[in-house]
């Protein structure tokens, strides 16, 4: 969802994919932050990447999958992405 190049920011829906880069069990999907707050001043929480802020406030979201899922390198996970203006919501749609 763009929310820098608008001036409205109505309720949104879709769907997107993610490759998945190694063979494992995954039980969700992490969501994380990237904000740029002036010309100079970035803000990120990515778990456990390089300059990661921890606050109270802005954490890290995992939205777990009804099952977990054994995944193989090169497929794609189809997910339901939606916000309300309030809140976010990410669900497993499938996997090819």
């Amino acid at each position: 969802f763009d929310f820098q190049n608008q001036d409205e920011f109505p309720a949104e829906s879709g769907q997107g994919g993610v490759e998945v880069t190694q063979d494992g069990l995954c039980q969700g999907v992490v969501q994380w932050l990237q904000i740029m707050l002036d010309n100079e001043t970035l803000y990120e929480n990515a778990p456990l990447g390089p300059g990661a802020t921890r606050t109270k406030h802005w954490t890290p979201l995992f939205y777990p999958f009804p099952i977990p899922r054994e995944l193989k390198k090169g497929q794609t996970v189809m997910l339901r992405i939606g916000h309300d203006r309030k809140g976010a919501r990410v669900e497993l749609a499938e996997i090819l």
